[in-house]
């Protein structure tokens, strides 16, 4: 059920109401029109026991009146009573409609409250998390992180940490990020250049086996011809033997990309292990879902 629906149960009800009050009116005027009527006949009765001459018009009014009134009085109270059963017909409807509003309320108000309760268990279990995670980083940058540092300042890649009971570990690292130094880096791609101009354009038997393994090897390594892209073929570039003689273009741009490798710790971080024994292998714990 929605919020929708109730609001259209609503103008029905209301309408139904509209409805009943305008019945209500009606059997009011015909409660007034049998009263009327019937007070003109006692009055009727009345007068024609007051008449000496009863062969007058007069007369003929008023006994007129009085033969008429039996069936007169039941035409109003039927017209009374159908009014009275429209009422109670609507009446019906109505209590129907504001006992299903009720009904449709009630659950609104029951499924809003589980909602409000569900937005609040997740909005602080999601504080408690986020509190943990920080205590977490906390504890760990004030006593574990520390010990990636030695005690002449060098930082260690790694320290692991292993309960007594041999069950539990805790190996703390520090992230690498390999950058590449854009000077450097120029007079590297200045160099391919000049190699691309001399052999780039050969093809077929005019370009012998190595230069055509070079070439494959650069076009990985460029991205684009502007910048360098780190990664194995990079790496393999770098460690192939090149002769000077032959190629001295790409030995000194391979001497160039060597040195402009810049290796920079970045973040520390931990995993965590458990195993449930000694001679068990060690299974990795998930830190966060």
């Amino acid at each position: 059920m929605s919020k929708k629906e109730a609001g259209l149960l609503e103008r029905a009800i209301n309408r139904t109401k509209k409805t009943l009050g305008a019945l209500q009116e009606h059997e009011k005027r015909a409660r007034e029109k049998w009263t009327k009527r019937y007070h003109r006949f006692m009055k009727a009765t009345q007068d024609l026991a007051g008449l000496k001459n009863v062969a007058t018009k007069k007369a003929a009014r008023i006994r007129e009146i009085i033969l008429e009134w039996p069936e007169e009085t039941v035409r109003l109270t039927n017209e009374r009573d159908a009014e009275r059963e429209a009422i109670r017909r609507t009446e019906e409807e109505l209590h129907h409609q504001e006992t299903e509003l009720a009904v449709l309320l009630e659950r609104l108000r029951r499924e809003n409250a589980r909602t409000d309760e569900i937005v609040h268990q997740v909005f602080s279990l999601n504080e408690t998390v986020v509190q943990a995670l920080a205590n977490r980083n906390e504890f760990l940058t004030a006593n574990v992180y520390q010990l990636l540092v030695d005690p002449d300042g060098k930082l260690r890649s790694q320290v692991t940490l292993t309960s007594s009971d041999g069950l539990r570990r805790v190996v703390a690292l520090v992230s690498h990020i390999t950058r590449i130094d854009s000077a450097l880096a120029a007079e590297a791609k200045e160099e391919m250049d000049k190699f691309f101009a001399r052999f780039a354009k050969d093809t077929g038997e005019a370009r012998d086996e190595q230069v055509s393994e070079l070439i494959e090897i650069l076009e990985h390594v460029l991205v684009e011809r502007v910048s360098f892209k780190v990664g194995s073929d990079l790496y393999r570039f770098l460690s192939i033997a090149i002769n000077e003689r032959v190629f001295p273009e790409l030995k000194r741009a391979q001497y160039l990309l060597g040195h402009s490798l810049r290796s920079e710790k970045t973040t520390s971080y931990v995993r965590l292990y458990s195993r449930g024994a000694t001679d068990k292998p060690w299974v990795e714990v998930k830190l966060s879902a």
